[in-house]
């Protein structure tokens, strides 16, 4: 892989859409929220800093 490749991809992590994923994603009450974006935020909640 070249070198700019690896950098840009260095921090990327896939998330599988899983039932716990989910079910975090329709746990959102934001009004104007879609579908795509809150399976988006569920998904990177894991990696979340607190």
């Amino acid at each position: 892989m070249p070198y700019f490749t690896a950098q840009a991809l260095r921090g990327v992590y896939l998330v599988g859409v899983t039932s716990t994923v989910l079910a975090r994603a329709i746990s959102y009450r934001v009004p104007r929220l879609g579908s795509l974006e809150a399976i988006h935020l569920a998904g990177a909640d894991p990696f979340r800093a607190n």
